[in-house]
This record gives C-alpha cells, sequence and structure tokens, in this order.
C-alpha cells in the first residue's frame, strides 16, 4: 500500500519539526516545506503529496502561496490551516469553505492526528463522489433508451444520445426545444398535462401511448419522475421512454396463439406450425396448407424440412434444417425465405422461436410464415431496417443493472427494484443477489456456474440471453429474460424482463392431451383410455408396473385382457352402463380382479369414468392394486379373531376404557362370573359395574382405571385391590391392573385393565 505523504509548511522551525515528529511516528511521509523553498522548489518535480498543512500566515507569502496553488491545481491536494488562535485576521470566509481544517498553535498530537485522518478521509469521499457520478453521467449518456430532463413549460433541458438519435437530431440538439416541436399536438398536450401532474404532485408515473416519430407510428411506455430542483433552476421531470412497439406486436401474437386452442389459425392468412424440438410436424394451420394442396393428417407427423414448401433449392431444405437446430438451442430465427406453392414461387416473412415450460424445458419450435410477396420489391430496404430494429428491440431490456468485473453492483434502476423487489442496498454484490434471487443451492450453482460459462473468455460487445426463474423479494417466484453484455470498461450490462406472464400464457396454451399425459404418467395408478369398442388406445406407465405390459403391448388390445376370464362378464356389464348413460355411469368404483400378463392374479379396485368428444365416447378406466389393501384387512381381521378368542377364554375380567369421556369401550365375557351381573345390563348402565364396587373402595377403584383428576397423588399404581358388593349380598375381593395405551403423538387414548377374583386368598373360601 502506497505510504501516505503530507507537506508542512510551519512558520517556527522547533513547532515544524514537533508536527513532522508526530505525522512520522504514526507512519506518515513528512516532507517540510520550507527544506524545499530554500532549495528553489520547482511544482514540475515528482512530487506528489496526499496533504498539506499550511501555516496561516504563509498564506499570502511568496513562494508558499505559489506552490500551495500549483499544488492545488495540479493535483487537488486537500489543505489544512494552521493558526495561532487568531484565525479571522488571516483567513477569509472562502478560505475557511476551501480547507479541510484548521489547527490551533501548539498543535495538540492527538487532534492533529484526528483532523489529518479527517480531511483524508473527506478528500477520499469527495474524489469517490466525484467517480460516481461521472459514472452515473456516462451510463445515463449512454443508455440504450431515450432520456430527457423536461420542466413545466415543456423545454427540455438535457437529453442523452439515444433521445437525440432517435429523433434524427445531432447531439443536444433536442436541449431547448419543446414538446410541441417534437410530437404532434395532441399528443404533446398530454405529455405536458402528464409532466405538469408530476411536478404538481411530486408523485412519478408510468404510462404507454402510440404516437407518430419520423412518420411512423410507434408505441411507447414513459416514465416520468419529479426533479424538485435540477441544476438549481425550477422543478422539472426526467422523462425516460421506451419503444414498446414489438412488445405490442408479442401481445397480440399471444392474443392469436390463445385463438389457436379454438381453431381460429386455421381461417388466419398466416402460416403456423408448431413443431417438435427435432422438427417433427404436430400442428399446421390451413392457409400454408392449401398453398401446397395438402391436409393436416398428410403432414402431422413428418419432419418440417421435408414438406413441399422448402423444395425450390436443397439449399433452402438444408438452412430449414439448420434453423430447427439453432431454435432447439434456444435461438430465435428471423429471416425472408422464397418457398414453393402451387401457384409459383412465393416470399414470406419467416421466424421461428423456441417455446419452454416452466421449468425452463424446452416443449416445442413455433414457425410463422408472412406473405410478403406484393411488397417485396418496393419496401425491401424498408424492411430489412425494421428487421433490424426489431432485433434490437426485442433484446431491449426493462431493468437494468451495472456491474463492475470484481461483481459489485453499481447501479440498478427502478424498474429492476420493481421486478425483483430488491434495491442497490438489498443486492450491492452479485453474491448477495444469487443467494437472495437463488435460495435453493442447487438452483443457484446452476445459475451463478451458467453465468461464469457464458463470460469466460468473452470480449467487450459479448452477450449471452438466459430465461431463468427467481425469487423476488415478496417471495414469488418470476421467469426473468436476462441479457447481459460485456462492456468495453470490463463492466457488465444486465437488462431483465419479467415475462412471467407470457410464460403463463405460453404453458396455458399448451393442448388438453399433453396435460393430461403429464399427469397420467405420474400417476401412481395405472390409467388406460378405451374407445367405444372397449379397445385401449392410451396407457401409462404404472400400467406396465402393475400389469407388466407395456404401452406398445397393449394399445389396440381389448381391455379385459387384463381381467380374469371368469371375472370378464361381470366387467364387461361394468363397462356397458356408463357407455349408455355417460351422465350416470361416470366415477363408478368396484372391486374385481386384474390378471398380469405372466398369468398371475391380484385384487384390484378399478374406477371407470365415460366422456365424449367429437361424437365419439371413450371411457377412462383407473386400475389400482389393492393386494396390500386386502393384505392389511386380512392381518386386522386374524388380529381382532385372536383378540375374541382370549377375551373368551381367560378367566380374569378385560375392559377398554376412553379415559377422555369414561365411556368404557369393551367388557370381556368373564364379567359375569365375577361381577354377577350379565354384559347387556352393563351396557345398558355402563356404571353399573362401579357402583358395585365397596363405597369405600370407589374412589381408589375410579382413580386407577380413569386416571381421575381427583386425586392430586397422580403416583403409578401397578395394582389395587378392592372389593365387590355382588347382587345376592355375597362379598368378593378382586385385584385389578390398568394400563394406559399410548397413540404416536404420545398422548394416553385409551386405558385397558384385568380383574382377577382373590377372594379365596382374601377369606379362604371360594
Amino acid at each position: 500500500m502506497k505510504q501516505t505523504t503530507i507537506m508542512v509548511a510551519v512558520e517556527n522551525v522547533l513547532e515544524a519539526q514537533k508536527l513532522c515528529h508526530i505525522l512520522d511516528s504514526k507512519g506518515f511521509k513528512v516532507l517540510d516545506l520550507n527544506n524545499f523553498c530554500e532549495n528553489s522548489f520547482n511544482t514540475d518535480t515528482d512530487l506528489n503529496p496526499d496533504l498539506l498543512i499550511l501555516d496561516v500566515v504563509f498564506k499570502d507569502e511568496k513562494p508558499f502561496a505559489g506552490i500551495v496553488e500549483e499544488l492545488k491545481a495540479k493535483n487537488s491536494v486537500p489543505l489544512i490551516f494552521l493558526s495561532s488562535g487568531s484565525t479571522d485576521l488571516y483567513l477569509s470566509k472562502p478560505d475557511l469553505m476551501n480547507t479541510y481544517g484548521y489547527l490551533i498553535k501548539p498543535v495538540d498530537p492527538q487532534e492533529l492526528i484526528y483532523t489529518v485522518k479527517m480531511a483524508l478521509y473527506k478528500h477520499r469521499m469527495e474524489k469517490a463522489l466525484r467517480e460516481s457520478e461521472e459514472r452515473y453521467r456516462l451510463l445515463v449518456e449512454n443508455a440504450d433508451d431515450p432520456l430527457a430532463v423536461v420542466n413545466y413549460q415543456g423545454q427540455f433541458l438535457m437529453a442523452n444520445k439515444s433521445a437525440n438519435r432517435f429523433f434524427g437530431l445531432n447531439p443536444q440538439e433536442l436541449v431547448g426545444r419543446k414538446m410541441g416541436d417534437i410530437f404532434p399536438p395532441d399528443y404533446a398536450q398530454r405529455q405536458m398535462d402528464n409532466i405538469r401532474l408530476v411536478i404538481d404532485t411530486n408523485q412519478g408515473i408510468t404510462l404507454e401511448e402510440e404516437t407518430v416519430i419520423m412518420d411512423e407510428k410507434r408505441w411507447f411506455s414513459t416514465n416520468l419522475q419529479p426533479i424538485p430542483n435540477f441544476s438549481g433552476k425550477s422543478p422539472a421531470v426526467q422523462l425516460i421512454a421506451r419503444d414498446i412497439t414489438e412488445n405490442k406486436k408479442t401481445e397480440n401474437y399471444l392474443l392469436e396463439s390463445r385463438n389457436f386452442l379454438t381453431g381460429v389459425l386455421d381461417d388466419m392468412l398466416t402460416f403456423v406450425a408448431v413443431l417438435k424440438p427435432n422438427g417433427e410436424v404436430v400442428f399446421v394451420n390451413n392457409t400454408p396448407l392449401a398453398l401446397i394442396n395438402s391436409t393436416l393428417e398428410e403432414v402431422q407427423g413428418a419432419m418440417f424440412p421435408d414438406l413441399k414448401w422448402w423444395t425450390l433449392t436443397p439449399q433452402l431444405r438444408q438452412s430449414i434444417q439448420q434453423d430447427i437446430e439453432l431454435c432447439a438451442r434456444g435461438e430465435t430465427i428471423k429471416e425472408e425465405l422464397q418457398i414453393y406453392t402451387k401457384n409459383g414461387p412465393l416470399w414470406i416473412e419467416y421466424s421461428m422461436h423456441p417455446i419452454y415450460d416452466q421449468e425452463g424445458k424446452l416443449q416445442y419450435l413455433v414457425p410463422e410464415g408472412r406473405d410478403i410477396s406484393s411488397q417485396k420489391k418496393i419496401e425491401d430496404n424498408l424492411i430489412a431496417e425494421k428487421s433490424k430494429l426489431r432485433t434490437i428491440t426485442e433484446n431491449a431490456p426493462f431493468g437494468l443493472v451495472l456491474i463492475d468485473a470484481e461483481g459489485n453492483y453499481l447501479y440498478v434502476n427502478p424498474k429492476f427494484e420493481e421486478i425483483s423487489g430488491y434495491s442497490l442496498e438489498d443486492v450491492p454484490h452479485g453474491k448477495e443477489w444469487f443467494k437472495k434471487a437463488y435460495p435453493d443451492p442447487e438452483t443457484r450453482h446452476t445459475a451463478i456456474s451458467t453465468w461464469i460459462e457464458d463470460f469466460e473468455g468473452s470480449k467487450p460487445g459479448d452477450k449471452a440471453s438466459r430465461i431463468f426463474p427467481i425469487t423476488s423479494k415478496d417471495g414469488k417466484t418470476k421467469i426473468i429474460y436476462f441479457v447481459p453484455v460485456h462492456l468495453e470498461n470490463g463492466e457488465y450490462l444486465m437488462t431483465l424482463e419479467d415475462i412471467t406472464k407470457q410464460m403463463e400464457v405460453e404453458r396455458a396454451l399448451k393442448g388438453s392431451e399433453k396435460k393430461f399425459r403429464t399427469l397420467a404418467q405420474t400417476a401412481m395408478d395405472a390409467i388406460i383410455i378405451t374407445d367405444d369398442e372397449g379397445v385401449v388406445i392410451f396407457s401409462n406407465r404404472s400400467l406396465e408396473r402393475i400389469f407388466d405390459y407395456s404401452e406398445e403391448d397393449i394399445r389396440g388390445q381389448p381391455v379385459d385382457i387384463l381381467i380374469p376370464e371368469r371375472y370378464q362378464a361381470d366387467f364387461a356389464g361394468q363397462m356397458e352402463l356408463p357407455q349408455s348413460k355417460p351422465d350416470n355411469g361416470s366415477g363408478k368404483v368396484f372391486e374385481s380382479y386384474g390378471l398380469r400378463k405372466d398369468g398371475s392374479e391380484f385384487p384390484l379396485e378399478m374406477s371407470l369414468n365415460t366422456w365424449q368428444m367429437e361424437g365419439k365416447c371413450y371411457t377412462t378406466v383407473i386400475l389400482r392394486d389393492i393386494t396390500r389393501r386386502k393384505l392389511n384387512e386380512f392381518k386386522m381381521k386374524m388380529k381382532e379373531d385372536i383378540f375374541q378368542l382370549m377375551a373368551r377364554n381367560i378367566e380374569e375380567v378385560f375392559w377398554m376404557v376412553d379415559p377422555l369421556n369414561g365411556q368404557l369401550l369393551y367388557m370381556s365375557p368373564s364379567y359375569q362370573k365375577i361381577w354377577g351381573s350379565s354384559i347387556s345390563k352393563l351396557y345398558q348402565n355402563p356404571r353399573s359395574w362401579i357402583d358395585t364396587v365397596h363405597p369405600d373402595d370407589q374412589k381408589k377403584f375410579i382413580h386407577h382405571i380413569y386416571g381421575s383428576l381427583e386425586i392430586n397423588d397422580l403416583t403409578r399404581i401397578k395394582s389395587l385391590e378392592c372389593r365387590l358388593e355382588l347382587p345376592d349380598g355375597t362379598t368378593r375381593w378382586i385385584r385389578i391392573r390398568s394400563f394406559p395405551v399410548i397413540n404416536e403423538n404420545k398422548q394416553i387414548y385409551r386405558r385397558v385393565g384385568l380383574a382377577k377374583d382373590i377372594t379365596y386368598q382374601k377369606t379362604g373360601r371360594e
């Protein structure tokens, strides 16, 4: 680290030596200006001090004053004055305003070091602020979006390069003009009303409007923010305009895509197709099919480059194949092509773009085409320019982040905060951004690795667009389109656009077949669909797991191949009812037996749902292997039978009670022998078995069985002896034991007990 150099010029030599000694002891490099002046010091030398300490008496003396001014002008060196206490005699108010502090002689060492450190800190902060302001100025000046400052009268006070370039003006030609000089009157007046509203209310607004720029209709998203005092002048607004014409076109495309599901695409005059990632045709609308006298059924399942449109030249077919490969890797294709039709060659404006699911997995490729033959010759140049502009605007960002080479976030714009919810204070560095935006460690690792891979060895101007989901500050998941660009100075400009709604629309537009297959293939139960003749037309993967039949094995086979022969008649009857009365038969559940491919049988639960499409009846059959359930039922029945057998054959009385409500849940048959009363009477009067206990023993009997809270001493009693007064007047002694039954929540939810007749042991008689 460079040692800080301090130059001192003090009238008193001893005082100067003292200052030098103090500063030197604190690690500063000290130069005595007196010595340099005596040796005809020249400011053109390599001397470059970081701080000046100047005796106030030298302020206006030569050569000190000249040297100080030269150093300040040459290096912006901060200055501390040293005075004997009568500062006002030597220093004017401007002097005090321009200094970084002053000291009173004799100088206190601690005060000296404190003042020096504060002066150096203040100087560094001012320097950093100037550098930050310069960086911000460059950011604004070089921003892609037109940016300007407009006052209450509609006059442009400042405009960046993009604003001047957008209106076809030379740099700074826009400054001084008014809204009415640039825009049509109606649009200019609306903008003036909005500008004055922002200034009057001190509240920013964002608007979307259509206007005419250079004789062309364009859509703009305009953000107006108040500036209370611009450069010491009257209030003004900061105006940032974004050309969203292409976004409006995208919205129109999404509307058209929605209509695709209802058949509107078939009536469109444009060329629209849907392909699998390998180029296999899923759908083509009627307009391009009519050009080659084909139907959807004829081209569905074929490879897109093999269709007639691309047979003009081998190179054209090869180009379409390359487009499919590039688009499958995430690129968007846009070009003009000449295709084959039954009426001769036709020029189309052609594009192809990828469609992703919510997890970012490629699902489809969507080629589009528009007939431009009639305007090809007269609009060739104009279309080329529009194509370039469209390419730029499609990559144009909404959010904006400036990042230095070390990953520090230097600036984020308001749209970034609106999209992500994070301010610059929340994400001052890439580490904080990745932690907050990607809380899942695996997703975060993927995002960081992708960033590093995209820009490892990159050159200025290189960019790599990516689509990633992020977690915003409010905890919501958003799908973001990122475009980071490597700048000349080593920094990165990253733009981001929230495309969550667009992706939701695209996901919603996927066919019901895709949704069904996704759900069906992940279901644990076997799912098959049969036609009205009971022939299988679809099965999921669970069918193979349960029955050992693959989808290829079972498709085209009668569904009763899965049912043992002796149950097929009953199964056929179950199938006939919902097909004859679809509204009454859907959702019916019944049990039968299944037949695996190897001939083994197993218990089965089936659910039938019948539905109609295009006048045909179909049945969805859901089959569940209930072998484990039946086994568990058998085990429970066995346990119950064993319990009943034991309870009926042991001499001791066995009971079970609910400790929460005191309800008697079970009493074994031995009760009648010991208590002298029938179980039926006990269930009619559940308290009768307690009333039979001797009055002196009842309280401890109840506590032992039910755990009564009336007894404070809850010490567990292993067994209890008490007397019974039987209906025939005799007394019988019993020994009882009660045990708690604990559930999975570690709570007592049952108490069970045993009672044994011990009359003989107590009295010597039966």
